[in-house]
């Protein structure tokens, strides 16, 4: 090729068969005997002019001299001598002015084979021509007959190149493309660019069409209805749309089967892509990026006829029976009312691996997986396409190397045949148009090869992968909000970049559920709307945040509080907060009490609003609890006459119906209690309370624990130490040395994490305020912990499934370095555990970043800046049980 600035001698070639040639191989390599088909010249005079070029270095051979089938390639100095012969014909052509209107000139013909000047870039490869004709300057007519205003009649012809050439008109030079947009950052911009003309070979779309527009004729593009129509069986129609070939023509539309032989997987997921809308899909589904589909039964039907061709038809329909009724039941092996032939058992999990079935009969936008099938379950697949009853069109994708001639034939032979992908040239010709890449333009270009040697380039129209019409194989629905995102996600996986599906009323419950899955987290409200009638649960999942809580109002009854988490509280209005929180699981209440907590923070009169929306009687008492409990929390910010108001009438409210986290009621009660406002009577009504729940029982047995004197059962500790940490310290030397008396309460030493270090490692005398009991001295770390903690870490091995594991390891070598003197050691849940026993002179001065750097726990107690250290912690007793 010449390169852009060379500039080139240029001359006529003199011979035309030597052009045809040469223009022949400028299309690629070619054998002797297709190049003397293709310039329609006899084999020995197509070999001697070969010969001759090959002599003069204008071609040359891929195998050695006098070898059959050897591929000519043109050389430099070949494509010199034919690009020079280009540029003299257009340097005899004049190109001073150029028509308005005008976006060519035919240059040369011969026979189909155009050489046209360009104006513009070609926008497809499909370029209209006038049939005959001279171009007019003002309108787009032809002179005929000496009548002037008879529009042209047009016909198509095929670039043969993927881009147009540009050429300096002065000087005949290859320059860049012109670009579209005129740059002005410099001086140079604004001078007038150099005259460009751009060349292109072509062919007629047709070859057994004439042309009969004189060489050296300017054209034009067609008027609107002037463009003309693309040969049958290509056109508009009621089937499915392949592609565009040309961006002012309607898309090309196909009225019969095509083949399609595609040799690599890029090829093909494009086109599956295009051609998989509205069909049956039987191809690897990884190719349209998502999963497949369960695979009807009744294909079975056609597989045990090619796994047992030679068994009699008694035989193969017992056999089938037995079979499905072994995978109706969901077993993996071969027993059953029927029992299924050994033989049988093994090829059906061989060629059907491990593949989902079903009993679904619809197989519109299904897709059938067959990666990892045997080309017999492959090819019986195709068998079942042909025999159902259906209408609905099918896309085939036969395995690689695999084809059965006869039922090819019957494929091309069913109406309902869409497209049949093939991975190599079949053994005979079709008589069907095909489909192949285009070898010169990028990939989504295809030539589609019609009746005869007509072959139209089209451009391929990507689509996203069809929509699923059922659940995919083994996708479980959701049954609760905390599975929800588990559930997306393998939806999202199965179903690629399909888009959602659309399903309605009439669709199974599944299916809606996938299909609000898909939705998720985004939503659709439309979509919710119309389901919400027949389906609250999947129009909950695909709603959209904003649209939450109106929806909820309406079916917050029928969705029941597993599925209250998907509501933001803040879409909840302030009145309705509380009467919603009363009744959804506790983190939900947590978020929604920290919310409410930071706009009473933030609202000086919220607090006063609250307070009237409680003797509203708008309010149950559920609702009613858990707003006061929220105020008593607040109750130190609140003002004075409001905090007097709750110590009132909050206790008997809070007693009617506890809430579950009764935290911040009793934090605010305590207050209260300090405060003066109140006497002990509360912590009776508290008690006397029905109400019951971990946080609820675990205050109750504190209490029990203290006035009664009396030791707490393992799981009444596991109930108190779910309390927070400041209540239970003081009694934690009691609660430890109870729980490692048993068998039980080991397990759960080891089994769960709770802070025993922050609660342990206290001062002597530290005071603690417990609600309804009041305040509490810290007795100090015990002094006989190192033996109860070495019989049980005895022998346990570094797990992570036990949580108390790691915790109660920093807790003995804290131990161990205050007994023995050493340095701390680094702390598993927190570096900087071991100097809460260390004496506090000792302590080095922790950053912020140390101390957050860990267990939240033992972060406050060093920024406290507390130590546990004792002088009995040194003495030996540490030794001994």
């Amino acid at each position: 090729m010449v390169k852009s600035g060379n500039p080139v001698t240029f001359s006529r070639i003199r011979g035309s068969y030597r052009r045809r040639l040469l223009d022949h191989l400028s299309d690629g390599p070619s054998t002797v005997t297709g190049s003397s088909k293709a310039v329609a010249l006899r084999l020995p005079h197509a070999s001697a002019e070969l010969k001759r070029m090959r002599a003069e270095g204008l071609i040359q051979s891929d195998s050695g001299p006098g070898q059959r089938g050897a591929k000519q390639h043109l050389t430099a100095a070949g494509w010199q001598v034919f690009l020079g012969d280009e540029l003299a014909r257009l340097a005899e052509s004049s190109i001073d002015s150029i028509p308005e209107h005008a976006i060519g000139k035919l240059l040369a013909k011969d026979g189909p084979q155009l050489l046209l000047a360009y104006t513009k870039p070609l926008t497809s490869p499909l370029i209209p021509l006038p049939w005959s004709g001279d171009f007019s300057h003002s309108e787009q007519t032809v002179i005929s007959s000496g009548i002037k205003g008879v529009k042209a009649e047009y016909v198509w012809a095929v670039a043969r190149e993927a881009e147009v050439r540009w050429y300096d008109l002065e000087s005949l030079e290859q320059v860049p493309a012109p670009s579209d947009d005129q740059s002005t950052t410099s001086l140079s911009d604004w001078v007038e660019p150099a005259p460009v003309i751009g060349l292109v070979r072509a062919r007629l779309l047709d070859p057994r069409q004439s042309l009969k527009l004189a060489i050296g004729s300017w054209f034009g593009e067609p008027g609107i209805e002037g463009w003309p129509d693309l040969p049958m069986p290509m056109g508009e129609s009621e089937s499915w749309t392949l592609g565009t070939a040309h961006e002012s023509i309607s898309p090309l539309q196909s009225q019969c089967p095509i083949c399609a032989i595609l040799p690599d997987r890029l090829s093909t997921t494009t086109l599956l892509s295009a051609a998989s809308n509205g069909a049956l899909v039987i191809a690897e589904a990884s190719l349209l990026g998502r999963q497949g589909d369960a695979v009807p039964l009744s294909i079975l039907d056609s597989w045990i006829n090619r796994a047992h061709p030679r068994l009699t038809e008694t035989e193969r329909r017992h056999r089938l029976q037995g079979l499905i009724q072994a995978i109706r039941k969901g077993r993996r092996k071969r027993s059953g009312n029927i029992r299924v032939e050994e033989s049988t058992w093994r090829r059906f999990q061989s060629d059907w691996s491990k593949h989902q079935w079903s009993e679904k009969s619809e197989v519109e936008n299904i897709i059938i997986d067959v990666q990892g099938l045997s080309s017999t379950a492959w090819l019986s697949l195709i068998d079942w396409s042909l025999a159902r009853q259906e209408t609905t069109p099918v896309v085939l994708q036969y395995p690689p190397g695999h084809h059965d001639p006869g039922q090819l034939h019957s494929v091309f032979q069913d109406s309902r045949t869409r497209l049949a992908i093939l991975s190599q040239e079949p053994e005979e010709p079709l008589a069907y148009p095909t489909l192949r890449p285009d070898p010169i333009r990028p990939l989504s270009w295809y030539l589609l090869k019609l009746a005869g040697d007509v072959e139209l380039p089209c451009k391929v129209t990507h689509r996203p992968p069809p929509s699923f019409t059922s659940p995919p194989p083994l996708w479980v629905p959701p049954n609760s909000a905390s599975t929800l995102e588990e559930v997306v996600a393998a939806a999202r996986l199965a179903a690629g970049d399909s888009a959602p599906p659309d399903a309605s009323e009439d669709s199974s419950e599944e299916m809606r559920l996938f299909a609000a899955s898909l939705r998720y987290p985004e939503g659709d409200a439309d979509w919710a709307d119309r389901i919400e009638s027949v389906d609250p649960l999947a129009a909950w999942i695909a709603c959209p945040d904003d649209n939450r809580w109106p929806l909820w109002r309406r079916q917050g009854n029928r969705l029941g509080a597993d599925w209250i988490s998907l509501l933001p509280v803040e879409q909840v209005p302030i009145e309705f907060l509380a009467e919603v929180a009363g009744t959804a699981p506790n983190d939900w209440q947590e978020l929604a009490h920290n919310h409410l907590v930071q706009r009473i923070r933030d609202e000086d009169d919220l607090a006063l609003r609250l307070r009237t929306l409680i003797d509203s009687h708008h309010f149950n008492d559920v609702a009613s609890s858990w707003l006061t409990s929220t105020l008593l929390s607040q109750v130190a910010w609140l003002p004075p006459e409001l905090a007097s108001d709750l110590a009132r009438w909050a206790p008997n409210s809070i007693s009617k119906s506890l809430p579950s986290n009764i935290i911040p009621a009793l934090t605010g009660l305590t207050w209260l209690s300090s405060q003066g406002e109140l006497d002990d009577n509360w912590v009776r009504d508290i008690e006397a309370s029905q109400r019951s729940s971990p946080i609820i029982n675990g205050w109750i047995s504190l209490l029990s624990t203290v006035r009664d004197d009396r030791t707490p059962s393992v799981e009444e500790i596991r109930e108190i130490t779910s309390l927070p940490i400041e209540w239970w310290a003081p009694f934690s030397p009691l609660l430890f040395n109870t729980i490692t008396e048993g068998v039980d309460g080991r397990e759960m030493l080891l089994g769960e994490s709770i802070p025993w270090a922050s609660a342990l490692f206290r001062q002597i005398g530290e005071i603690h305020t417990i609600p309804g009991i009041g305040e509490r001295e810290h007795p100090g770390c015990p002094t006989d912990l190192v033996s109860r903690l070495e019989r049980i870490l005895q022998g346990v091995e570094i797990d992570v499934e036990l949580q108390g594991f790691a915790e109660l390891t920093d807790v003995l070598n804290t131990l161990k370095s205050i007994l023995i003197g050493t340095k701390p050691v680094v702390g598993q849940i927190h570096p900087m555990i071991g100097w809460l026993l260390q004496p506090r002179e000792r302590w080095p001065a922790f950053s912020a970043t140390e101390i957050v750097n860990g267990d939240p726990e033992v972060a406050a107690r060093l920024a406290a800046g507390i130590s546990g250290y004792h002088d009995g912690l040194r003495e030996s007793t540490q030794r001994r049980l």
